[in-house]
């Protein structure tokens, strides 16, 4: 997380440096480096794990616990959370009626 932030501070700083006829232009080129940064970062380990180290099991396990992780995230963040949104009365209601019988 820090270095994704350092990252992204040097991002923009370099961005803002350079000569970009368009607003476009300016955004497309710190895309490109904030996924370019955000791919390495992200998965350089699995990489390393396959052609360094060759540990297909290691590699095996990682890429099971990544897939495991973003579902959860994604059930998450793609049904859970629009439903807390859309009944934000009803559960702070219910929160409540769990405080006071306890």
């Amino acid at each position: 997380m820090i270095l994704n932030k350092l990252f992204s501070k040097a991002a923009t700083i370099s961005t803002d440096r350079e000569n970009h006829r368009t607003q476009s232009a300016y955004e497309n080129s710190l895309l490109l480096k904030r996924f370019v940064f955000e791919f390495c970062d992200f998965y350089l380990y699995l990489f390393y794990i396959a052609f360094n180290e060759m540990n297909m099991n290691l590699l095996r396990q990682s890429l099971v616990s990544l897939f495991i992780v973003d579902e959860i995230r994604r059930v998450a963040s793609e049904s859970l959370l629009p439903y807390l949104t859309q009944n934000r009365t009803k559960v702070e209601d219910r929160l409540k009626k769990l405080k006071t019988r306890v």
